[in-house]
């Protein structure tokens, strides 16, 4: 939970020090290590997307990088 938190708080400082938010995401693709935990990333994510639902594919990983359980990469439209 608290990598999941993590996370998507990074995402969001990402965004924020873009000069976009949530609502600029497109796309986003989530690594996990176990999906049997994804139920409670969905809550999460729902959480931080606030009701924005760009695409999303989610994939069971063997291993993340650090020992890491999930991983988020997202693509966001900033507009001028």
């Amino acid at each position: 939970e608290a990598q999941a938190r993590q996370a998507l708080a990074n995402v969001g400082a990402i965004l924020s020090a873009s000069g976009c938010g949530v609502t600029d995401i497109v796309s986003v693709d989530v690594f996990v290590t176990d999906l049997s935990n994804f139920k409670l990333f969905n809550a999460i994510y729902d959480e931080f997307m606030a009701g924005h639902r760009p695409a999303r594919a989610a994939v069971q990983v063997s291993a993340l990088p650090l020992g890491g359980v999930v991983e988020v990469k997202c693509v966001a439209v900033a507009h001028s």
